[in-house]
């Protein structure tokens, strides 16, 4: 049976799962992962910063694949430390942050987490590959830049990217009671499989 959108939220407004109340919903929580977000975003800012003013800059494998990693982990620290604040106003679920977003806001949010958290995984697999030549193989730095890199970096960022848009097209990303963020999840979230 299909429901319009307008039968579904009623129905979904009297549903006790849309009213959970989770230590993402509480200001403590809320105030728990922007703390935790903050810290992550300033550490990678340190280390970016860092990479920029050393000796070698970006001259190394090993320092451009760390810049990657930190990049990413930014996004995600900064879609993190928002927490609640651009979730829609006009969302089903209670939350005791501040909430002042938008589905445009949700969605950004969203993006940066899903962009984020997969590009940092990719990256820091790189790093692994890296590691696995230069140490193993014994392979320069230049063999590796000249032969690899550029692979590594293109499959971390293309892969990234295309899965995220993927989901940003689809509207995939949503509040939920589950997490102090928009992220990838259904609406409403106990509804599986009905993006």
């Amino acid at each position: 049976m299909l429901f319009t959108d307008h039968e579904l939220y009623n129905t979904t407004m009297e549903d006790d799962r849309a009213h959970l109340d989770t230590t993402y919903t509480s200001t403590r929580g809320s105030a728990l992962a922007a703390t935790i977000g903050s810290i992550s975003l300033i550490s990678s800012l340190v280390v970016i910063t860092l990479i920029s003013k050393s000796g070698q800059g970006l001259s190394s494998v090993y320092h451009r694949i760390v810049l990657g990693i930190s990049i990413s982990d930014a996004l995600l620290s900064l879609a993190l430390a928002l927490t609640t604040l651009p979730m829609p106003t006009d969302m089903i679920y209670d939350f005791e942050g501040i909430v002042m977003g938008n589905n445009a806001t949700c969605s950004t949010q969203g993006f940066m987490h899903a962009f984020g958290g997969i590009a940092s995984s990719c990256y820091g697999i790189s790093l692994l590959v890296y590691y696995l030549f230069s140490i193993r193989y014994r392979w320069s730095d230049a063999r590796f830049a000249r032969r690899i890199e550029k692979v590594l970096h293109f499959l971390s960022v293309g892969y990234s990217c295309g899965l995220s848009l993927c989901f940003l097209f689809l509207d995939f990303y949503n509040p939920t009671p589950l997490d102090a963020w928009c992220t990838i999840v259904s609406v409403p979230w106990w509804c599986v499989g009905t993006f």
